[in-house]
């Protein structure tokens, strides 16, 4: 009886699991990487990138590349870098994290739209390896879309529960989640059309 259930646990983790390990080690090799491109401008050549002290005056100023305003990821920067070093490791580790659970919350969305584990799975894998997430994991300062696209599906599957259990935190946390999308990435207001069709 208990090999059983530990046969049917193991067999309900392991879709998650290999998304998880698909999209962990297709993006592993950029924990090898350094900092590139804007990176400099964001996180080393910036004073502010190191100092939590000025972290509330990196969280209500414009980004150091008008017009954009994306403090949630430049919050994190100062975060990891006060806390962990300068160094790119811990960068690049958070954005494959941010990646993986991109991936996790596309598999979950497309199991509750899809209704068939086997067509979400194939979503899921084919966005965790997709080279087109190179450029957004592979230089940390473009981490805005990974953590942008892992809250938006937050978003619609957080609007899906609160549709299908009638309300409750669900919306709450729906609205957190598209809130903390729009803070990564202004494109993040996709979400609400995308949420509107689910409703």
């Amino acid at each position: 009886m208990r090999t059983a259930s530990v046969l049917t646990v193991a067999r309900r983790l392991m879709p998650w699991m290999l998304v998880a390990v698909a999209a962990a080690a297709t993006f592993a090799n950029t924990l090898a990487n350094g900092h590139v491109w804007d990176d400099y401008d964001i996180l080393v050549d910036d004073p502010r990138a190191r100092d939590l002290g000025r972290l509330p005056e990196v969280l209500l100023s414009p980004d150091l590349k008008p017009p954009y305003y994306r403090p949630l990821p430049r919050a994190l920067f100062v975060i990891e870098q006060a806390v962990l070093g300068p160094g790119p490791l811990a960068g690049h580790a958070v954005s494959v994290a941010f990646h993986v659970a991109a991936s996790l919350l596309l598999f979950a969305l497309a199991r509750v739209l899809l209704r068939r584990e086997g067509a979400a799975l194939a979503a899921a894998l084919l966005w965790a390896v997709h080279p087109m997430g190179s450029e957004a994991v592979g230089f940390i300062s473009v981490r805005t879309t990974p953590m942008a696209v892992t809250f938006v599906l937050a978003t619609l599957l957080l609007t899906w529960r609160g549709l299908r259990a009638g309300g409750g935190a669900w919306p709450w946390l729906a609205g957190l989640a598209f809130l903390a999308a729009l803070g990564c990435k202004e494109q993040a207001a996709m979400a609400l059309p995308l949420a509107a069709v689910l409703v």
